[in-house]
C-alpha cells in the first residue's frame, strides 16, 4: 500500500479578503496613505496564516484539490465546503476515470467527507496514481470557505486577524512569519479568539 499522505493544493484563492485597507488602517489608527502597501500586503500575509497554520480551515471562497491515497479515512481538508466539484480516481488498468456524481453523496459534517449512495461502493482503484493525479489514485476537487464576501467570515476570526496584523505593523524585525514579514510571539487574545475555530483534527 501507498505510503502517500493527503495533500490539499490550492488551485484558485480568494477574490476578496476578509478585512480591508480602511478597516486595517482604522484599527492600526494609520491615517496617511505612506503605507497602504505594506498594510494592504500584511492582509493576506495574516490570512494565510490563519488559514494554514493555526485554523486550517478556509475563510473566504477558494478551490482546492485534495491528492489521496486511498478511500479509506477520506476527510476533506480546509472546511467549510461548500462543494464537491469533481472526483477522479485511477482504476486498476491505470487509467484515470471520473466517479459520477450520482453515486456518492457529500456529508458536510466537519470533518467533511464523502461516501457511495445506497447499494454503490468506493470504484476500485490502483495502488498508485499516475502523473495526470499527480501521482495519487484519488483526487477530489472542492470549493470551501465560509462565502464570497467579507461579511461571512466570522467576526471573531477578523478581529484576530486585526490583532495579528497589528502585531505584524508594529514588531517588523521581531522574526519573521509567512512572506518575511515580523510577527514575533502570536498574541494571546489572536489565539483566544481563534481557538474555538480551530479545526478540530488540528486542536
Amino acid at each position: 500500500m501507498s505510503e502517500l499522505m493527503p495533500v490539499s493544493q490550492l488551485i484558485e484563492g480568494p477574490a476578496v479578503e476578509p478585512l480591508t485597507l480602511d478597516e486595517v488602517k482604522g484599527h492600526l489608527r494609520v491615517t496617511h496613505d505612506l503605507e497602504d502597501d505594506l498594510i494592504a500586503g500584511l492582509i493576506p500575509t495574516a490570512r494565510e496564516y490563519a488559514e494554514r497554520d493555526f485554523l486550517h480551515r478556509a475563510l473566504i471562497t477558494q478551490t482546492r484539490k485534495m491528492y489521496l491515497p486511498a478511500w479509506e479515512g477520506l476527510n476533506i481538508d480546509f472546511p467549510p465546503l461548500q462543494s464537491v466539484d469533481l472526483v477522479e480516481y485511477v482504476d486498476l488498468n491505470g487509467e484515470k476515470q471520473t466517479w459520477s456524481s450520482e453515486e456518492f453523496i457529500v456529508v458536510k459534517l466537519e470533518p467533511a467527507t464523502i461516501m457511495p449512495t445506497y447499494q454503490k461502493l468506493f470504484p476500485e482503484i490502483s495502488d498508485v496514481g499516475i502523473a495526470d493525479t499527480g501521482g495519487y489514485p484519488v483526487v477530489i476537487s472542492y470549493t470551501c470557505g465560509y462565502g464570497d464576501t467579507t461579511d461571512a467570515v466570522p467576526r471573531p476570526i477578523k478581529q484576530g486577524m486585526l490583532l495579528l496584523i497589528g502585531q505584524l505593523y508594529n514588531n517588523r524585525e521581531a522574526g519573521y512569519m509567512g512572506a518575511g514579514i515580523g510577527v514575533g510571539e502570536i498574541p494571546f487574545g489572536v489565539k483566544a479568539l481563534w481557538g474555538p475555530y480551530v479545526d478540530e483534527r488540528f486542536k
